[in-house]
Parts: structure tokens; C-alpha cells; sequence
């Protein structure tokens, strides 16, 4: 199988799981409403599926590596299709939380094997493809609200979306099975690398989990609440799904720039410029009420979000090099939990007193995070070899 082959293929995978994944936030209004329910119960989805997703993730793994990628890809993509049948077809919301949770579970198999391949089919080139990879994740994330929005603004039902994204993902499990996947190392040869044993009990460690934390529960609350938000301020359902474009837009260039600049400016000090700057343009994205404040100011918080997580990732792999398996699993089990917590913390506080109280849990954190990075400088000075 040529590289290029393998590897377009898993990108458009890679794409259609960013495409698809982030067309719940800008339904949520639709979703409430069909469901009947209040937004605190509906902030339930949002553990349920990255629960979903981080066992999927773990499991696809494991599997991958023992049985081969294409019968992980060929599961999660059956998954993923199963469980959007079971949220179209389901008119209590217990099935649509079981729906969701099937869903997340077939992305997380499908998302991590997906990045497994793309390492297998570039080998000596592995850096580049991967970052393209989640670039192109971007791309969908970017793209997904628009067709969300555009297809509820003129007035069909959010089930469509659902029900195309489960044929989608019946389209892609039928074409991986004309592809021959590179060959992966056999289980016996296989060194295992995550074992949060192996590491000590680091503050920086803990520090970069509250980093990783902090960012994914603040991110995903905002993204996941913010065209819920804009129905309350009386915009339109296009402009509140165009919002989380911007914000993917935003993280998209950081991500970027962040990757030109973070070895010549150093880690920590990204990840201050990043938390300062996210907490200077959160407010403004979230507590005014003019478009032309909202805009610029969703676009800058994703600037400034986007540096958090992948920085302090590459800083604790520089820290620990030998154990890059583990501090890479920890980081991610920090993303994971702070999507899990945080957006359904927003819901249910919304519930009471509102959305902007709500979504105040994310600018408490990007508060407390301040002091976090600062504790992060002062253990950076011990070791003089990392950035």
C-alpha cells in the first residue's frame, strides 16, 4: 500500500471525525428543545461522551496494536454509525445519552487508531504527518458549525445532520475495506510505555495537568455552550454556530504560530503569554453583549487557548523523554476529565442563574491558572537544560 494512499485516507477520517464531532454544540438549542429538557440536564451529554471517548481511546489502543488497525477503524467507524441511528431514532433522553456515549466510544476507537496509522505509514517523517493530521481536524472543526447552522437555519430538522453523519461513517467503514494497512509490531515485541508508576512524583507534572485540565474544561465549556448562549442574546442559530468556527479558526492559526516560536521563546513562556491572553479576551467574548465585541473576542480566546495544552505537552516530554507514553496518557486523562466536569458544571449552574454565571466557571479557572503558571516558573529555574 503506498504511503500517500494510506495516509490521505486516514486524514480524510481524521477530518470527518473534527467535522462531525463539534456539530453537537451548535445544535444544542435544537437538541434541548426536541428533547424537552433544561440545559443542566443536557450538559449530561457532555461527560457521557468524552467518557465515551477516553475509553475508546485507551481500548483503541490496546486492540489496534493486538489485532490490527483496519478491525478497530472498521469497529469505530460501525460504532460511531449505530450510535447517531440510536440518537436520531430515540425520543427519551436516556437513549439520547446512551446514543451520544456510543457515539464518543467508536470515536475514541477511531481517533486513536487513526493516529497509530499515520505513524505506521510515516516512519521517517512521523512529526509533519501527525501535525498535519490534527491540522486537518481543525479544518473540520472549522467547517462543521457552518453546515450545521446553515442546515437548522433553513429550517430542517437536527436529526438530518445526524442521519447523514451516521452514513458518513457507513461510507468510510465500506471503502477501509479495500485498503491494506502497513504492517504494525507484533504484541511480543512490544515494550510497554504507560505506566503511571514509572513516574515520580513531579510538581511540574501536577502543575501541567492543571494546565491541560484547565484549558480543555474552559474550551469545551465554551464551545459546547457558547451558540446556546447566543440564542439567549437573541442572535441568530447561524451566527451562534459561526462562533464556534472562529474560535477553531483562532486555535488553528496559535496552533501554528505557537509551533513557529515555542523553541526560541520558551515553554513556560508560552504558556503564560497564552494564559494571560485568554483570560484578558474570555470576558469579552462571553460578557458583552455587541457582535462586534463576540467576534474578536471568541477568535482571541481560541488565539490565546491554543498554546496551553500542546505546550505543556512537549514541555513534560522534553522533562521526561524516557517516559514520553506516560506523561502523554496523563496530560490526555487531564483533557479528558476536564471535558467531562466542567461543560456540565456550566449547564447546571446555567439552569439557576444563567448563562453568563454559568459560563464563569471557565473565567474562574483561567484565573486560578495564573497562579499555576507562576508556580510553573519557579520550577522551571531547576532545570536550566528544558526550554
Amino acid at each position: 500500500m503506498k504511503t500517500d494512499r494510506i495516509t490521505s485516507y486516514s486524514y480524510t477520517g481524521y477530518f470527518f471525525i473534527g467535522l462531525i464531532s463539534i456539530m453537537f454544540a451548535p445544535l444544542l438549542p435544537l437538541i434541548i428543545e426536541g428533547y424537552g429538557i433544561t440545559p443542566g440536564t443536557a450538559g449530561s451529554l457532555f461527560p457521557v461522551r468524552f467518557a465515551g471517548i477516553f475509553a475508546g481511546g485507551l481500548m483503541g489502543g490496546i486492540l489496534s496494536d493486538r489485532y490490527g488497525r483496519k478491525v478497530v477503524i472498521l469497529a469505530g467507524s460501525m460504532i460511531q454509525a449505530m450510535g447517531f441511528l440510536l440518537l436520531v431514532s430515540s425520543s427519551a433522553w436516556p437513549y439520547g445519552l446512551l446514543a451520544f456515549g456510543t457515539a464518543g466510544f467508536g470515536t475514541g476507537l477511531t481517533n486513536t487508531t487513526l493516529n497509530a496509522l499515520v505513524a505506521d505509514a510515516n516512519r521517517d517523517r512521523m512529526g509533519p504527518a501527525l501535525n498535519k493530521l490534527h491540522g486537518i481536524y481543525a479544518a473540520g472543526c472549522l467547517v462543521g458549525p457552518l453546515i450545521a447552522g446553515a442546515i437548522s437555519s433553513a429550517g430542517y430538522s437536527w436529526k438530518l445532520i445526524f442521519y447523514a453523519s451516521s452514513f458518513i461513517w457507513l461510507f468510510y467503514a465500506m471503502i477501509s475495506l479495500f485498503f491494506s494497512y502497513p504492517r504494525t509490531v507484533r504484541p511480543e515485541k512490544i515494550r510497554p510505555s504507560f505506566s503511571f508508576r514509572k513516574l515520580d512524583p513531579d510538581p511540574v507534572l501536577i502543575l501541567l495537568f492543571c494546565v491541560s485540565f484547565i484549558y480543555n474544561g474552559s474550551a469545551t465549556g465554551l464551545v459546547g455552550w457558547i451558540n446556546t448562549y447566543m440564542k439567549d442574546l437573541e442572535f441568530s442559530l447561524l451566527f451562534g454556530s459561526g462562533m464556534v468556527s472562529v474560535f477553531y479558526a483562532g486555535l488553528m492559526l496559535g496552533r501554528f504560530l505557537c509551533g513557529k516560536i515555542s523553541e526560541k521563546t520558551g515553554y513556560v513562556r508560552i504558556i503564560a503569554i497564552c494564559a494571560i491572553g485568554s483570560l484578558i479576551f474570555y470576558p469579552v467574548a462571553l460578557f458583552t453583549s455587541s457582535q462586534w465585541s463576540i467576534v474578536p473576542g471568541v477568535f482571541f480566546t481560541g488565539l490565546f487557548m491554543s498554546g496551553l495544552h500542546p505546550t505543556g505537552l512537549a514541555y513534560a516530554g522534553a522533562r521526561y523523554p524516557e517516559k514520553a507514553g506516560s506523561v502523554t496518557a496523563l496530560l490526555a486523562s487531564a483533557m479528558s476529565l476536564g471535558a467531562m466536569t466542567v461543560p456540565w458544571a456550566t449547564g447546571i449552574v446555567a439552569d439557576i442563574s444563567g448563562f453568563r454565571t454559568g459560563l464563569g466557571i471557565g473565567f474562574v479557572l483561567l484565573a486560578i491558572l495564573l497562579p499555576v503558571v507562576y508556580m510553573l516558573s519557579q520550577k522551571q529555574e531547576k532545570v536550566s537544560d528544558i526550554h
